[in-house]
C-alpha cells in the first residue's frame, strides 16, 4: 500500500530494490535514500495498521515495528 504524501495524495508503491523481502524504498522512486527513513519514522503507526505483511518492514526481525527498525533502515542508507 502506498504511503501518504504530506504534500497530498500518496507516494508510489514501496519497492524492494535489492530483492531481500524487505521494502526499503518507501517513496517508490526505485532507490533507498534518507527520505525513505523519514517516511518510515513518520508512518510507523500506518505501517502497523495498513501494511501487510508486517515482516516486509520489520528490519530487525522482532515481529513488531519499532525505533530499532528506523535505525537499521537509516544504516542501510
Amino acid at each position: 500500500m502506498p504511503f501518504p504524501n504530506p504534500d497530498g495524495g500518496n507516494f508510489p508503491h514501496p519497492t524492494d530494490p535489492d530483492g531481500n523481502g524487505l521494502f526499503e524504498d518507501l517513496d517508490g522512486n526505485g532507490c533507498l535514500r534518507f527520505n525513505d527513513v523519514v517516511i518510515f519514522y513518520n508512518n510507523m503507526n500506518f505501517i502497523e495498521a495498513h501494511q501487510p505483511p508486517l515482516a516486509a518492514f520489520d528490519y530487525d526481525n522482532s515481529d513488531f515495528i519499532g525505533f530499532r527498525d528506523v535505525v537499521i533502515l537509516y544504516e542501510m542508507v
